[in-house]
């Protein structure tokens, strides 16, 4: 359980997950952000956790639009 070290985490960190994920669900990435600080919480509607492959290009601009911050 690593949630000990998440306040430790100071670098820009961006938590993306699925509205109907059932391994990492939204209310567990906003809890994890809670204790983050320095956190951004991008949730996909209708998509469980193979977002990847279901949002692939949605999430590659997130991600790439993120690092260039």
């Amino acid at each position: 359980d690593g949630r000990p070290s998440l306040p430790h985490i100071t670098c820009s960190t961006l938590l993306i997950g699925g509205e109907k994920d059932i391994f990492y669900p939204p209310d567990m990435l906003y809890q994890m952000a809670r204790e983050m600080p320095n956190v951004q919480v991008s949730i996909y509607p209708r998509v469980g956790h193979g977002l990847i492959e279901q949002r692939k290009k949605e999430f590659e601009k997130e991600v790439l639009e993120f690092l260039a911050q």
